[in-house]
């Protein structure tokens, strides 16, 4: 079977972004470990992706953090059920989602030219919205960034090996008293303990009292925790109104270096960061996994941001790994910037391109020139079940993205749907088992094009002439199937298969004549079968089903019902 990669649903797999390798320091003025659990902070260079004021983008607990040349931009999120996916809802942690944004501008700098250090073997593509001018590719990722000169002779280091902390790094005859921190946005700003807190609607962050350090040579410079050839310096923090700057010896002839320790604390919901949907292979083993991400975006507005979900904070995120696991090769965003969505089904063709099937509900997703269907067709709000965090507020519509091999460009990428909701099993006979509404696979004829299995709403899906079932069925939903060329620009063929009841498709896959064979379940008792069935009849509560099409899809050959007077289906 030429072109064709099984594709394995609902794996869980590791975040987007891989631990990286330990740096060696020298000299600085510090400012701020970030002790919270989870990964170890990386630093995403903006390629278009975001404003353009924005350096890099580097994940904190609970949001992120943009670098900017003379301001860092934070964006807190805490609370709310979205962030708590796969759980029901509880009362004990009945607490709302808060977002909220807050700056710290450097008053008086330039701007500082940046430096990116410890870049990762891996890079992160961006495919949201559909102005390919807001795409990034090819987006290099570091354990570590510099913007040098924000003031004269004084750099900003970020630094992300054990969580999140920034150094000023003061040079000989510099004077540290140019650092001059303006924050805007916070609801208030207090110095405690020696400790500075912004406290949010979303949270508080504490940066430490500051540990400040003198060495005779940039080279030398080492994190604070190493205690390598330092000298530690009274230190502390001044505040006035917004405005903080540091008390602090000023040594003429030696570096110096300010570091506050930054602590992100006292959420009161949790951040999720990406939970896994899909995955598949290559010919050389490379692993490629699938899944929702919750994406923190650059705030246009500071303060809080919005006091309730609109359903539009998750994109599909894919990673590439070596065979063993051991590296990322790369990473991708993709979506819309107005709803969300989830990748369904994965496989590779031979020349390791990767196409990728899912469900959007974003009017803007990334769709390509040329595409087959370049309209959102939505349809009523679709709120899931218990558990699955989100909803499709504007409708949902089956989506086909290709990928070139190194991710860096989409081949193509189209909607396929109607009026109402699609790609989704949203039925609650058929969506039995978690996981279950988001079934379907997309696989590759030996031509390289694909085919997908998938549910639909819609009364006005496209079918082609001469389609074995060109209506929909009835009942709450039809499973549908459609063959798309390579360059997703045309449907090669699509077809209804569904009785007056409701019915879903899960797997396709071909035998070596190039037959394709459809499986799913049904809760109608007329399903169209064909041929002689192994089980003509209908057994009862939900069934699965088998059907088998000639090769170019214009002909239902045969069908069978699978199974017995309780629930069941059939998954490929």
């Amino acid at each position: 079977m030429a072109g064709f990669r099984s594709s394995a649903r609902y794996i869980r797999y590791p975040s987007l972004v891989p631990l990286r390798s330990l740096p060696t320091i020298t000299l600085f003025l510090m400012g701020g470990a970030l002790h919270a659990q989870g990964p170890v902070a990386r630093f995403t260079e903006n390629k278009g992706q975001w404003p353009q004021q924005v350096l890099y983008r580097a994940m904190v607990p609970g949001g992120a953090m943009f670098v900017e040349r003379d301001a860092l931009t934070y964006v807190l999120v805490s609370g709310g059920e979205h962030e708590h996916h796969g759980h029901a809802p509880t009362a004990d942690h009945p607490e709302p989602r808060k977002a909220h944004a807050y700056r710290v501008t450097f008053e008086g700098s330039q701007g500082g030219t940046p430096e990116g250090r410890l870049k990762q073997a891996h890079y992160e593509n961006y495919f949201i919205g559909n102005d390919p001018s807001g795409w990034g590719s090819g987006c290099n990722v570091y354990g570590e960034v510099w913007v040098k000169g924000v003031y004269p002779g004084i750099d900003l280091r970020m630094d992300g090996r054990h969580g999140m902390k920034y150094d000023w790094v003061v040079a000989p005859e510099a004077d540290p008293k140019l650092i001059r921190m303006r924050y805007e946005g916070q609801d208030r700003l207090v110095l405690k303990n020696g400790a500075l807190e912004v406290i949010t609607s979303a949270g508080t962050v504490e940066e430490a009292a500051p540990f400040s350090y003198v060495q005779h040579r940039l080279e030398t410079i080492v994190a604070h925790d190493a205690c390598i050839g330092q000298h530690e310096i009274p230190s502390a923090y001044k505040l006035k109104g917004n405005e903080v700057g540091f008390n602090v010896e000023d040594p003429t002839s030696v570096y110096l270096v300010i570091d506050p320790t930054l602590t992100f604390g006292s959420y009161s919901g949790s951040a999720a960061d990406n939970f896994g949907f899909t995955a598949t292979y290559d010919d050389d083993g490379h692993l490629y996994g699938g899944g929702i991400v919750f994406g923190v975006g650059y705030p246009t507005t500071l303060g809080v941001l919005d006091a309730s979900f609109n359903g539009n904070t998750i994109d599909v995120g894919i990673s590439k790994w070596l065979p063993d696991g051991t590296n990322l090769v790369w990473s991708t965003y993709l979506g819309g910037a107005l709803g969300n969505e989830s990748p369904h089904s994965l496989v590779v063709n031979d020349n390791d391109e990767l196409f990728v099937f899912g469900s959007t509900g974003s009017s803007d997703f990334a769709v390509t020139p040329g595409c087959f269907d370049n309209s959102f067709g939505g349809g009523p709000a679709l709120i899931f079940g218990v558990g699955y965090g989100y909803s499709h507020l504007s409708g949902s519509d089956a989506f086909v993205a290709h990928f070139n091999a190194d991710a860096t460009a989409l081949i193509g990428s189209t909607f396929v749907g109607g009026t109402s909701n699609d790609a989704l099993n949203n039925n609650p006979p058929l969506a039995h088992n978690y996981g279950d509404a988001f079934r379907g696979e997309i696989a590759l004829d030996a031509s390289g094009n694909p085919v997908v299995s998938t549910s639909t709403e819609s009364p006005n899906m496209p079918t082609s002439p001469g389609a074995p079932q060109p209506a929909y069925g009835g009942g709450l939903q039809d499973a549908y199937v459609f063959r798309l060329n390579a360059a997703l620009t045309a449907l090669m063929w699509g077809t209804y298969h569904g009785g007056s009841n409701s019915d879903s498709g899960y797997g396709v896959q071909f035998d070596s004549n190039g037959e394709v064979f459809v499986t799913g379940g049904t809760t109608s008792s007329d399903l169209p079968l064909g041929g002689t069935p192994f089980n003509a009849a209908f057994s009862g509560v939900t069934d699965g089903y088998i059907a088998r099409y000639n090769a170019t899809g214009t002909t239902r050959l045969s069908g069978t019902y699978l199974g017995t007077g309780l629930y069941d289906q059939s998954y490929f």
